[in-house]
């Protein structure tokens, strides 16, 4: 194998704020690969997709995460730039943006350079989701857009226009042994079709931040991972909530949290997702402090965790820390289905809150539902899922590690 030059991070970045959250949410994987190579770089594609909204980002952004690092930001504006970019480099980069429509032409493009494709899945979650939905159009509207674009990529890969994916670094064995299992992929892997080349097992990357915590794990709080109930990747499936509706659900669980706070005597800890609105949260919760990117510190710090789908609860998990999600009748059929399926995979329980007026909820309530757990009943709850998909690998061996010396010997990057 030649000895490679350059590491880079391949982007769409839509604006400001994604871009923000993308390097929050990725901030302990990717500083501990950029510190280990000298030369970094993050490219921004977004302006090359198709049909895409032309950006104008920021890079004082990325010098908030990575100041006076090796880290060089590129936005690039046209196929001519990327060109100059890519000739005469030999580069490993990490794919970071979709397989949609937008992007088949860069997909394309990037196959006649020489660049080795990456991908890193380290969430640590089993990625519940469902296509549940009243809406035929939607749902054949969410086929063409997402399954058919990844397909025609796919495609493109086995008649050489798309360039494979190397390695995909996963912390999530299902695709390992799906890729190894059916049939269909048994007859691909043969004939060499694949898009992806190799697997490689990886640990989380709350495995990994865990082994570096700086956070002190206490109990001193309810966290309270809070979801957009409108959020797009519920709308994708219907039409929007009503506004009455929201209101009548935020209603009944400000409620609940208060019994909860007043039973167990602890504060609650609103956290929301980085693309919520703080301000609008905290006039939904004026009683509750709310909090934006500190979602993981929190839950270090909770004694509870209330949620209903929220990939953060992988940290909760791993902690052993005392998990309910909820429902109510204003949520979707697939929000609903999410949630009894972390039901059914950590042993958890689910509150309906529709009636919380009525409920007794005392501390022995909580005990008999099993809301709040003894330390031992909480471990064994969770073993099975923190070892299929959240230190999946070599226990002590933190995945980002493995990414590194990977590429370090396989590609000979410095």
């Amino acid at each position: 194998m030649k000895k490679y030059e350059y590491l880079v991070l391949f982007l769409t970045i839509r604006n400001n704020k994604f871009f923000h959250q993308l390097l929050s949410n990725n901030f302990f994987t990717y500083s501990y690969l950029f510190k280990n190579f000298k030369k970094v770089y993050i490219i921004d594609l977004n302006n090359l997709a198709f049909l895409n909204k032309k950006n104008n980002i920021n890079p004082n952004i990325l010098n908030n995460f990575f100041s006076n690092s090796n880290v060089k930001f590129v936005s690039l504006n046209k196929f001519i730039h990327l060109h100059e970019f890519l000739k005469s480099k030999k580069i490993i980069a990490i794919k970071g943006f979709k397989n949609g429509y937008k992007e088949i032409m860069i997909n394309i493009f990037l196959k006649f350079y020489d660049v080795r494709l990456l991908q890193i899945y380290n969430v640590g979650n089993r990625n519940h989701s469902y296509n549940v939905s009243p809406s035929r159009t939607k749902l054949f509207k969410n086929f063409l857009i997402k399954k058919l674009a990844h397909k025609l990529t796919v495609f493109l890969s086995t008649v050489g226009l798309v360039g494979k994916i190397d390695i995909r670094f996963t912390a999530n064995p299902d695709y390992i042994r799906f890729n190894k299992t059916k049939i269909a992929n048994k007859v691909a892997n043969f004939f060499n079709f694949p898009y992806v080349k190799k697997f490689i097992p990886i640990n989380s990357r709350a495995y990994d931040i865990s082994l570096n915590n700086k956070f002190r794990i206490k109990n001193d709080y309810i966290a309270v991972l809070d979801e957009q109930l409108n959020a797009p990747q519920w709308t994708k499936w219907r039409n929007k909530i009503k506004k009455q509706d929201v209101k009548l659900h935020y209603k009944k669980f400000n409620l609940y949290l208060k019994k909860l706070s007043k039973v167990l005597k602890k504060k609650v800890i609103i956290c929301i997702h980085p693309d919520d609105n703080l301000n609008e949260k905290k006039k939904i919760f004026k009683d509750f402090i709310v909090k934006k990117y500190r979602t993981r510190e929190y839950i270090y710090k909770s004694f509870l965790v209330v949620f209903f789908e929220s990939s953060a609860i992988i940290d909760a998990i791993l902690l052993n820390k005392n998990i309910i999600t909820i429902k109510s009748k204003v949520m979707d059929g697939n929000q609903i289905a999410t949630g009894l399926d972390w039901v059914k995979e950590i042993n958890i329980a689910m509150c309906t809150i529709d009636h919380i007026e009525t409920l007794n909820l005392t501390k022995d309530y909580l005990i008999k539902k099993k809301i709040i757990k003894k330390s031992k009943r909480i471990k064994l709850d969770y073993r099975n899922y923190t070892k299929n998909y959240i230190c999946t690998d070599v226990k002590n061996v933190m995945g980002v590690e493995k990414i590194q010396k990977t590429i370090k010997q396989i590609y000979r990057l410095d």
